[in-house]
């Protein structure tokens, strides 16, 4: 639940996944739903990170 004046991202956002600093990183699909999150202290360049990215990409058509 937000606090009053906090916009809500997504409903799938709880507590635990709740940026306590800035940079906080959500992964979300193409419905909006949270695939992932990571701390302010993963950079962009982690590799966690870009696996997570590349994994929630729709797969292409063969």
């Amino acid at each position: 639940m937000a606090s009053e004046g906090q916009f809500v991202v997504s409903p799938d956002i709880d507590k635990k996944s709740r940026p306590r600093w800035n940079f906080h990183k959500h992964l979300t699909n193409s419905d909006g739903r949270l695939v992932a999150w990571f701390a302010s202290t993963v950079t962009p360049r982690s590799q966690r990170l870009n696996e997570a990215i590349e994994g929630a990409l729709p797969k292409s058509m063969e």
